[in-house]
């Protein structure tokens, strides 16, 4: 998979969902994260930041919410030679999210990424995820979901942006990209770069819209009333020894 760095399109990969009870994954290191996937460039300038590792974790409807590593980072663009990074800036957030049903909840998760429940999900799709092992089989969520009896849930998260000290966000674009495990979790990359990058500050407050909604398996989508919620909480980064 390419990626255009920067451009912050909304980009998603469909992977291969288990059906056996397993214990989900927690998300993986930020930094790691973005330099396997997008580049070392990635990695240097996370590790150039400075870093939360609280990993505070919010319920919504039938799910679970847990934030990774948050790095606010000083990249403010790309040239030929790679990332340009201010070192006294906060002008990019990076941050990785798992999302997985509650404690003894019988639920199949869907990215909200167009996919529809009766899509099959082939190695092809999974050639760039090296947390991923690939089944042998590949299925789809309607069989998945019709073999457990289980609901089909499509899920979502992005950042709404940092807030300043009144409360209002500023403003700045964001980019996602939702990452279907094998375990049955969904892991989410998330980026927001600032219009206007801001001093380095020792708390930032941070708001993120996670939701998720029902998809029955005729296919309709059960829109009225779906949990949703914008989730701000306080991240309070260091730079990592």
């Amino acid at each position: 998979m390419k990626r255009n760095v920067l451009s912050v399109l909304l980009l998603a990969l469909a992977l291969v969902l288990v059906f056996t009870s397993v214990s989900f994954a927690e998300a993986p290191s930020t930094a790691d994260f973005f330099g396997e996937r997008f580049g070392e460039d990635w990695r240097t300038a996370a590790r150039s930041g400075v870093t939360d590792t609280s990993r505070p974790s919010q319920q919504v409807g039938d799910l679970i919410y847990t934030m990774g590593d948050v790095i606010i980072t000083g990249i403010t663009g790309k040239n030929e030679n790679g990332l340009i990074l201010s070192d006294d800036k906060c002008a990019y957030v990076l941050a990785t999210m798992s999302i997985a049903p509650a404690e003894d909840m019988n639920i199949r998760l869907v990215p909200n990424a167009g996919y529809a429940q009766t899509d099959l999900w082939s190695k092809d799709d999974m050639d760039s995820l090296p947390f991923s092992e690939i089944p042998a089989n590949t299925t789809s969520v309607q069989e998945i979901a019709a073999s457990t009896d289980a609901k089909v849930l499509n899920v979502w998260a992005s950042i709404n942006g940092l807030l300043d000290r009144s409360g209002k966000t500023l403003p700045g674009s964001t980019g996602i990209i939702h990452w279907l495990q094998s375990d049955g979790s969904v892991l989410i990359s998330l980026e927001f770069m600032l219009d206007e990058p801001i001093a380095l500050q020792e708390t930032y407050d941070l708001s993120i819209h996670i939701a998720n909604w029902e998809t029955t398996p005729d296919g309709k989508t059960l829109w009225e009333g779906h949990p949703k919620a914008d989730w701000v909480f306080t991240i309070a980064p260091s730079k990592a020894e």
